[in-house]
């Protein structure tokens, strides 16, 4: 008999309709259609109808939470890239074929890639272009994919639910939403991140710096900001020289933040092989990223630097072809007219932003694997900051033995054995090795053994400064070969808070529950240094109170009752006798309001507080530059799209 439509057929021996067994008969009579609907108990359709009953308390809980629990957002803009992408140009160099993004949050439907370089060998950028065929072959490989998908969740459907029906919709539905978001990788230009946020985290645990934090933006509550938290309460926030100096020292960034915050500046893998080119007006385009030292002590391609420190291949009679060999990293741009520019220092550049960087970054970690063929010499891996040399040194002292040094000046600061990987010949195994110098901070690591770390803090904020950086590698005595090379730099946060009179210098004092944030990429963020938002007397006043001593709250009320006219009698009656206070109070002023009580050194501040209580009284405006505590909203934690950027958020 065959099955009738609608009707649930019995199986097992406690399935409802099972009938007892007929005398002499080994089966079980087969139910009538009317049987078998009494029997299941269930009308046609039951199943789906139960799941979309499920899926709307899901939709409903879903709301709940993202109210109170999680909820995603999307990245709009690029001022935490590369951590977080907004609106943004997948492109692709043709010149090495490194991958990075250009952003692209302030434009129309097309991106301006005027300025815009390769991060890795500052070849100028162009959008990818597919052919039919590539194209072709792209959308078949997307469409099997989404088809293998959906079988996966018709199978999933029928398993969990038994529900034939809403297998194949929930098949049909995601095999197009999953085919329709893939082709849109297709496109140069893509959209920002998608994100998950846990509005919980902030009421079980305090704020930490370093951290990302999604928060109501103190110029417009009704938007929302995602930035790096960097000052707490208390704190006196300060960048000076790309650094971050929280109550006059260093602020060093955890492990897991610093490795979300390195940018890079070369990898060997990407470039070394590719030949120059022309562009369009036939100007030749000169090589990737490359190593400029004594001719023919050295060579640099696909295989990796080899560094000849014993004088050879070159003659002995050749000038400058013996002794010790140093090679210094270098970056070539091509200018408006089509000229070479050779750079020496390590700049703030990201192919993210326009530009090859205008600040020089000392803030560097150099990586890589060497190898050294001879009995006796060494190889060393060089960071240079004006007058400062960090070395990592590889020392061959014979019997296939080794020492690794760590350097700084000249003067050794730690240092390990190692064993096997030197002599001649090849082939030898490779040390992996990488120097890092970040937020004062020297650190060697050599096969996995830890040098340092050195602390370099000098103790004054005075003397930061970076006129010249740079890379370079180096060999005396023996050849050397170095491969698979990465240099990387730090974030380099510029300075320009409004109110500071110090170019590159920029100082802040938070309150109870204030913090200050900053992006990731600093010099298209608008964050703490410069968001300035209306400021009534009472919210100035309640600032300078509480970054004063007690002495203000004797007066809290009468400045509260009268207004900022009353300031600056109390400057002169109330503090007569300490001209400390009344200095420190003018200069809180200037501070919280973003403009100097004072228009000249030394001016009496009978004069000078009227003129600045005229201009407060036409301005009525004051630097935000923090976020209270209030508009924290919560942590994310989670990229969950695109797939290629999937991940935790650190």
């Amino acid at each position: 008999m065959s099955e009738q439509p609608g009707v649930s057929q019995p199986s097992g021996p406690d399935a409802v309709g099972a009938q007892p067994h007929a005398e002499g008969g080994v089966g079980h009579a087969p139910p009538s259609p009317s049987e078998s609907k009494e029997g299941s108990g269930r009308r046609p359709g039951a199943g789906l109808l139960e799941t979309l009953e499920s899926l709307a308390m899901a939709l409903i809980l879903a709301l709940i939470m993202r109210g109170s629990v999680m909820e995603a957002y999307v990245i709009p803009t690029g001022s935490m890239a590369p951590t977080l992408l907004g609106r943004h140009a997948a492109l692709v160099c043709p010149n090495c074929g490194y991958r990075y993004s250009r952003g692209a949050s302030g434009e129309g439907p097309g991106v301006n890639l005027g300025g815009v370089y390769c991060p890795n060998d500052l070849y100028p950028a162009t959008i990818p272009a597919l052919t039919s065929r590539a194209r072709a072959l792209w959308i078949l490989g997307y469409f099997g994919i989404s088809v293998l998908v959906a079988a996966g969740v018709y199978g999933l459907g029928r398993w969990v639910y038994r529900d034939e029906q809403f297998a194949k919709v929930a098949s049909v539905v995601s095999c197009l939403v999953l085919f329709y978001l893939l082709l849109g990788t297709l496109q140069p230009l893509r959209g920002g991140d998608r994100i998950l946020v846990n509005k919980l985290y902030y009421r079980l645990h305090p704020p930490e710096r370093w951290n990302v934090i999604v928060f109501k933006s103190p110029e417009d509550i009704s938007r929302s900001f995602i930035k790096r938290l960097v000052g707490l309460p208390g704190d006196r926030v300060e960048i000076a020289n790309g650094d971050v100096i929280i109550n006059g020292v260093v602020s060093r960034k955890p492990e897991y933040a610093q490795d979300a915050v390195w940018r890079l500046v070369y990898d060997d893998r990407f470039g070394a092989a590719y030949p120059p080119a022309l562009n369009s007006a036939g100007t030749r385009i000169p090589a990737p990223t490359a190593w400029q030292g004594p001719a023919g002590r050295y060579r640099d391609g696909p295989e990796g630097v080899v560094l000849y420190g014993a004088g050879m291949p070159v003659p002995a009679t050749e000038a400058g072809s013996q002794g010790p060999v140093e090679v210094r990293f270098v970056r070539r741009a091509l200018g408006p007219s089509g000229e070479e520019h050779v750079i020496t220092d390590i700049l703030d550049q990201s192919g993210y932003n326009q530009g090859v960087g205008q600040n020089v970054v000392g803030d560097l970690r150099v990586e890589g694997e060497c190898v050294l063929l001879g009995s006796e010499g060494s190889f060393w891996v060089g960071i240079d900051q004006d007058a400062h040399r960090y070395r990592l040194r590889l020392e061959a002292t014979g019997a296939g033995r080794a020492r690794a040094v760590l350097e700084v000046n000249g003067e050794p600061k730690g240092s390990a054995d190692l064993v096997a990987g030197i002599g001649n010949p090849a082939p030898q195994p490779w040390h992996r090795v990488e120097l890092r110098k970040v937020d004062f901070l020297l650190e060697a690591t050599v096969d996995g053994k830890v040098l340092g770390p050195v602390d370099l803090w000098p103790g004054r904020v005075e003397e930061l400064r970076s006129a010249h950086s740079g890379v370079l590698l180096g060999a005396a005595g023996l050849e050397a070969r170095a491969r698979r090379l990465r240099i990387e730099r730090d974030i380099y946060y510029t300075g320009s808070v409004r109110g500071s009179d110090r170019p590159g210098r920029a100082e802040v004092r938070l309150g109870p529950g204030e913090y200050f944030v900053l992006g990731d990429n600093s010099p298209d963020s608008r964050d703490s240094r410069d968001w300035r938002v209306p400021m009534e007397v009472t919210d100035l006043v309640d600032r300078v109170l509480g970054l004063s001593d007690a002495k203000y709250e004797l007066q809290r009320s009468r400045i509260l009752a009268y207004g900022l006219k009353v300031v600056p009698e109390l400057l002169e009656a109330s503090f007569r006798d300490d001209a400390a206070t009344r200095e420190r109070a003018a200069e809180l002023l200037g501070a919280v309001s973003g403009h100097p009580v004072r228009e000249r050194p030394g001016e009496d501040l009978a004069t000078a507080l009227p003129r600045w209580e005229r201009w407060w009284e036409a301005e009525k405006r004051a630097p935000a530059q923090v976020v209270p505590e209030e508009n924290l909203l919560g942590k994310p934690f989670l990229v969950f799209w695109p797939l290629a950027r999937v991940g935790l958020i650190r």
